[in-house]
């Protein structure tokens, strides 16, 4: 995996990807756009399921409960838009598939995209 700045904004590369490897179900802190830049992926998403009363729903583990909402296949070029605490998953499906994630700048202190990166790498976890 690589990261980098480019024109202030953070940029993760993923790749290139065997058929079958897979990133693993995962969560971010804010907003962010995925580019599928080579290749064909598995894009399966997951949102938080909740009781009538709109509070998060677990199961009998104490574990928080999750709904698919999002399994297709895409080819490069594609892009994606992964919500904030969207469960989200890749799996390659041909040798040579690679991603980009790309995250925004963002103040530490009070969370708002910021014009320039700053360094603070709480916005792209």
């Amino acid at each position: 995996m690589t990261e980098y700045v480019c024109a202030g904004i953070f940029v993760r590369e993923g790749g290139p990807m065997q058929a079958g490897e897979v990133v693993a179900r995962h969560t971010h802190n804010f907003d962010h756009m995925t580019r599928i830049t080579r290749g064909r992926f598995r894009v399966r998403r997951w949102n938080a399921a909740a009781d009538e009363a709109g509070n998060p729903a677990f199961g009998p583990e104490g574990k928080p409960l999750w709904l698919l909402t999002d399994d297709h296949e895409v080819e490069a070029p594609y892009r994606l838009l992964i919500k904030a605490a969207c469960a989200h998953e890749f799996t390659a499906l041909e040798n040579g598939s690679s991603y980009e994630c790309l995250f925004l700048p963002r103040d530490p202190l009070t969370h708002e995209p910021v014009a320039q990166w700053n360094g603070w790498l709480g916005a792209t976890v």
